[in-house]
């Protein structure tokens, strides 16, 4: 039977995993990507009208 892409065998599947952030996650400064993106796609969408 298929359990995932990731496990080949259902004990494999069954293992628990690691589910807490790597300490490399705690601030990606992800928040700064997103506005910048968010501010030139208004800026685009302004453009755009005009």
């Amino acid at each position: 039977m298929f359990y995932s892409i990731l496990f080949k065998t259902k004990e494999q599947y069954d293992q628990k995993r690691c589910i807490d952030e790597p300490d490399c996650f705690k601030d990606l400064n992800l928040n700064q990507i997103f506005d910048l993106i968010l501010k030139n796609k208004k800026v685009l969408l302004i453009i755009h009208r005009n």
